[in-house]
């Protein structure tokens, strides 16, 4: 009874948390207003990367996203988010490490998803510019200090099929992120 009890108030958590970040204007729920990102990050040792239509394609209005995908993407978040906190509940399993998640809306557009998920590899091509800081103490050069808590990078990516075309597109920059292509019922 309890486990169950316990279960339920992780999914309602989980699903208040995406709540907010469907209902945030901005599309952030990191706390950090950018315009047109829709992201959900849970904090890690490892990150794990998805993709997911949360919702429609948009119209070709302002928003590039259209209504929520209750059953096709919510749910497929909610799997990700339970699947996630079964996996960092077996403290044996991965020793001590705990995974986190960054969770982006593709809004069922393969061209957004690519253009969303920027964040994946963002660290390994530069940085993030509201990470980092430049100085001149002497006149020379400026230097890139970084951030004394930079974000993680992804170490693999799972979701929907637009997903394999943003993996097709990583190649170029890093052969360190882990695709997963198999579909998978859940």
């Amino acid at each position: 009874m309890f486990s169950l009890l316990s279960m339920t108030l992780r999914t309602l958590t989980h699903i208040h948390m995406l709540a907010l970040a469907v209902e945030d204007s901005s599309g952030v729920f990191s706390g950090q207003p950018i315009e047109n990102v829709r992201q959900l990050r849970i904090p890690g040792d490892l990150i794990i990367g998805g993709v997911f239509p949360v919702h429609a394609k948009g119209s070709g209005g302002i928003s590039p996203c259209g209504e929520i995908f209750e059953t096709r993407g919510v749910h497929r978040v909610e799997a990700f988010l339970y699947a996630l906190d079964m996996i960092n509940a077996q403290t044996e399993f991965l020793r001590g490490y705990k995974l986190g998640a960054l969770i982006l809306d593709s809004c069922s557009n393969p061209a957004y998803a690519l253009n969303q998920s920027l964040d994946f590899v963002r660290e390994m091509i530069g940085g993030n510019s509201r990470m980092s800081e430049y100085t001149c103490s002497d006149g020379r050069q400026p230097k890139l200090l970084r951030n004394s808590s930079p974000k993680k990078s992804v170490v693999a990516v799972v979701g929907a099929k637009c997903r394999i075309n943003v993996g097709k597109d990583y190649s170029i920059f890093s052969k360190n992120i882990q695709f997963f292509t198999h579909r998978v019922q859940i």
